[in-house]
């Protein structure tokens, strides 16, 4: 890849990054009128954990010890920030109509955007909390039996074995794979299929 094309990629990730850092900073802690210190905590915070995303894809390259643990931080926030722009834009069109129908008092705007924020930051990081408790538990096995009435006779009992989401990166390291591959070679398939996100 030239580098002007990897430089252009570069740019438009961390415009991204940024603006929808901007966005998060702007609902949840401006808006929200969060007292001193907290929202400058929560300013710096953001600020450290949009910058983690871009510093994480850097130290991929390096060695595992480092890129690990970062990239564990890093990917979290990553899921975090996804669930948290998607509760904000319903939340925003709540916003933006409520501003249509009340008067302009700053008051209740401040008051609607507290309490948009909490419930918007609450179910993200319930939500988050799940996903992430969901990643760390041992890989779940799931057996369903497909019953085709066409299907040849010769290739009953034919077994399947259908992998997805393994994440094969930073986080995931090769004592995860073989384990994997232990357990899948374990149930005899004749078949194993990847159906995405292997990498």
């Amino acid at each position: 890849m030239p580098l002007w094309r990897a430089l252009l990629f570069f740019a438009v990730v961390l415009s991204l990054a940024f603006g929808l850092h901007y966005f998060l900073w702007a609902r949840l802690v401006r808006d929200t009128a969060i007292p001193a210190p907290w929202g400058r905590l929560l300013t710096v915070a953001l600020a450290v954990l949009g910058g983690s995303l871009p510093a994480s894809f850097l130290l991929m390259c390096g060695p595992r010890a480092l890129s690990g643990p970062f990239s564990w931080v890093a990917f979290t926030w990553m899921g975090f920030m996804f669930l948290l722009f998607a509760s904000l834009v319903p939340a925003e069109i709540v916003r933006r109509l409520a501003w249509a129908v009340t008067p302009p008092d700053p008051a209740r705007r401040e008051l609607l955007a507290r309490t948009l924020g909490g419930l918007v930051a609450a179910s993200a990081f319930v939500a988050g909390g799940v996903g992430v408790s969901n990643a760390l538990r041992q890989v779940r096995e799931k057996r369903v039996r497909v019953t085709l009435p066409k299907l040849d006779r010769s290739l009953d009992g034919y077994r399947i074995v259908q992998l997805t989401d393994v994440h094969v990166g930073p986080t995931i390291g090769r004592d995860f794979i073989e384990e994997l591959v232990r357990r899948v070679n374990a149930l005899a398939p004749d078949l194993v299929a990847i159906t995405g996100d292997l990498v």
